[in-house]
């Protein structure tokens, strides 16, 4: 802070001793043998002393007596200069380690730069800088899984980045998890979102899929019931209907006929999806007409991630609450990128389930059901995007273009 108001004042030779004090006398061009006072010597005494005084009144009462015997300013600045260089060397080291284990945790984008930069502007000032790309490295270093994706990003790019476009681009990210969360902040207690699969008769084939003004429609046999084989709702427990449909679904106060729903093919629907000692995930997706939101056991399969920090867990029909650990969104690259949004994280689901209703919500498309398979069509052009296969009386869906894979996502966000 000294040398620049120093610079400022053409004063600098004085600190650094390159500004020769002049004689004090010089000899009287009038009269040979004598001698008078030096004018420049007067003047730079003057100049000298204004300084000495200046880095005197700057310097704290602990450093006082280093520098009392000194005479001149550019002693001062010699001897605060050697008394500072050693600790200057351990401070630097210092400001590295801190650099390299500080971490964002809980703290802002805005926050969490802002305190590094200091850090930076700290090793400036005691004679060590570090690059802007040094800093950014450290910056990275410090970030959390939530910013794996773009950390990917540009940590691959081959050109050059400012600290400012890095700054954007995570306060950018930053935003998509703070409106992730916000979007999927539903109230997992309440009938309207528990994950429903008792509409899937007892071979895991769709009995029935509601009727009305739904972006999804099925032709053929393969959408008939068997006779004898009625959906039963998962909220009311009562046959002949899904909670899609029923009256109940959005009645918080409703508790049902818990006696209603305990047959032996509603337990064995109940449980389709949940984790036995012997099922396995297989990693395909099923279309589910029942589940409000799409789930999956593999954290892999979400692009887009944060941890699930609610208390609500996902309740299905036998009873269980399954824990959420994630929640988080992906991509299918079709010729029209189909969105995910609002994947639960549910590593005790064996399968990975789509809901319908918010899939075509979300993309605007219509899913057509055939006997032995289902395609999805954009509503507008009404071109297929995506075809799925009737398998063990599911319709899975091929997704080996979800956009999951550390490649995909950092393309999911440049």
């Amino acid at each position: 802070m000294i040398l620049p108001a120093v610079r400022a004042h053409d004063l600098d030779g004085f600190l650094f001793g390159t500004r020769i004090r002049p004689d004090a006398f010089v000899p009287d061009p009038d009269r040979p043998n004598f001698s008078i006072n030096n004018p420049a010597y007067t003047n730079w005494i003057r100049l000298d002393q204004f300084l000495m005084s200046w880095l005197l009144s700057s310097i704290s009462e602990a450093m006082i007596g280093h520098v009392v015997r000194c005479a001149t300013s550019h002693e001062i600045w010699s001897t605060l200069e050697r008394l500072f260089a050693t600790k200057s060397k351990a401070r630097s080291l210092q400001l590295r380690l801190l650099l390299q284990n500080i971490k964002k945790g809980s703290s802002s984008i805005d926050e969490y730069i802002l305190k590094m930069r200091g850090l930076a502007d700290s090793l400036l000032a005691a004679g060590q800088p570090i690059s802007d790309e040094e800093l950014i490295l450290y910056i990275l270093g410090g970030l959390g899984s939530d910013y794996e994706a773009v950390v990917v990003n540009l940590t691959s790019r081959q050109d050059s980045i400012s600290l400012q476009e890095v700054q954007f681009l995570l306060q950018n990210q930053e935003m998509r998890l703070e409106h992730l969360l916000s979007t999927t902040s539903v109230d997992l207690s309440s009938p309207s979102a528990h994950l429903t699969s008792a509409n899937f008769k007892k071979n895991g084939c769709p009995s029935q899929y509601p009727r009305g003004p739904t972006n999804y429609r099925g032709r053929g046999r393969g959408m008939r019931g068997g006779r004898g084989n009625k959906p039963v709702c998962q909220v009311c427990g009562k046959a002949g209907h899904i909670a899609l449909k029923c009256y109940h679904r959005f009645d918080l106060s409703f508790q049902g006929d818990s006696s209603s729903s305990s047959t032996p093919q509603a337990n064995q629907a109940n449980q389709a999806f949940v984790t036995t000692n012997t099922a396995v995930n297989d990693g395909a997706w099923y279309m589910d007409s029942g589940a409000t939101n799409h789930v999956t056991a593999d954290l892999s399969n979400l692009a887009l991630q944060a941890d699930y920090k609610g208390k609500e867990k996902l309740a299905v029909g036998n009873g269980s609450q399954l824990s959420i650990s994630h929640i988080g969104s992906s991509q299918i690259l079709t010729s029209k990128a189909l969105q995910l949004n609002n994947i639960l994280h549910v590593p005790e689901i064996t399968k990975n389930l789509i809901s319908i209703s918010q899939f075509t919500h979300d993309n605007d498309a219509v899913i057509e059901f055939y006997s032995t398979c289902c395609f999805v069509n954009d509503k507008a052009t009404r071109k297929t995007l995506l075809q799925g296969i009737l398998k063990d009386g599911l319709y899975q869906l091929d997704l080996s273009k979800l956009c999951s894979s550390v490649s995909s996502r950092s393309k999911f966000f440049s």
